[in-house]
C-alpha cells in the first residue's frame, strides 16, 4: 500500500540481504508474514544501484532517518537495521517493522503512506544520514556505532 508515483531504489548489497532474510537464510526472523510479503512487493519493483553510484539521501539499511508524521509536530529519529539488530531503545527499528518497510529505499524530502499498526499513516522524510561509503559491514560489525544526528 506504498505509494509515490517515485521509483524505489536499493543498493544491490542491501536488496540481496534482505532478499535472504525473507527467504529464511538467517534463521527464523520474527517479522510479521504479511509485511514480508509488502516488501517482497516493493523489492520486486526497485531500481538496483551498485555502491558507488548510490544517492546518499536515500533510506538504506543503517540509515539514520527523522520522519514526521502527518498532523503531528512530533519529529521521529531512528535507525534502519537488520532484524536481529533492532532495539527499539536504541531507536534502532528493523527493516521488516512496517515503519522500516514503508521507507526502505525513498528519498529525503519524499511522503511515504503506509499501514502500521495503529492504521495507515503517511510519514514524510525530513532527514537522511548515510555514511558515505557504507556497506554491510556497518551493520554486520559488532564493533560498529550507530550512527546518531
Amino acid at each position: 500500500m506504498k505509494r509515490s508515483i517515485n521509483k524505489l531504489v536499493l543498493l544491490k548489497e542491501d536488496y540481496k540481504l534482505l532478499i535472504s532474510y525473507l527467504n529464511g537464510v538467517y534463521g527464523k526472523a520474527s517479522f510479521d508474514r504479511r509485511n514480508a510479503e509488502k516488501l517482497t512487493a516493493e523489492l520486486k519493483k526497485a531500481k538496483l544501484v551498485d555502491k558507488d553510484a548510490f544517492p546518499l539521501d536515500v533510506v538504506r539499511l543503517n540509515s539514520t532517518v527523522r520522519i514526521k508524521t502527518k498532523g503531528k509536530d512530533e519529529i521521529m529519529e531512528l535507525v534502519l537495521v537488520t532484524p536481529d539488530k533492532a532495539d527499539i531503545k536504541k531507536r534502532k527499528i528493523s527493516v521488516m517493522a512496517p515503519i522500516g518497510t514503508a521507507l526502505i529505499g525513498f528519498r529525503q524530502g519524499q511522503e511515504v503512506k503506509w499501514q502500521v499498526p495503529a492504521g495507515i499513516k503517511t510519514f514524510t522524510i525530513i532527514k537522511v544520514i548515510n555514511t558515505p561509503g557504507g556497506s554491510l559491514r556497518d551493520i554486520t560489525d559488532p564493533t560498529a556505532n550507530s550512527i546518531s544526528g
